[in-house]
């Protein structure tokens, strides 16, 4: 039985809440308004990595994006 993108999308904010996170730096993508979210949007393609679902961030030029199909790495380059 294939696994829906809402499926994998619970387990990994269910697996996330057991890891107390959200916090101060890692964020659930959707709460972001559309204006965040397009400015992290334009470093790689959705249709690729799935939904975005969790953004670990120390600042603007280092993060790593959690998606339903991969995770996304991004150092400033």
């Amino acid at each position: 039985m294939p696994k829906t993108v809402e499926f994998i999308e619970n387990r990994i904010k269910w697996r996330a809440s057991q890891h107390n996170l959200p916090n101060k730096s890692v964020f659930l993508f959707e709460n972001f308004t559309v204006e965040t979210k397009s400015n992290y949007l334009t470093h790689f393609n959705e249709d690729n990595s799935g939904k975005i679902i969790l953004l670990f961030t120390d600042s603007k030029n280092n993060w790593t994006a959690l998606g339903t199909k991969m995770i996304i790495g991004y150092d400033g380059t």
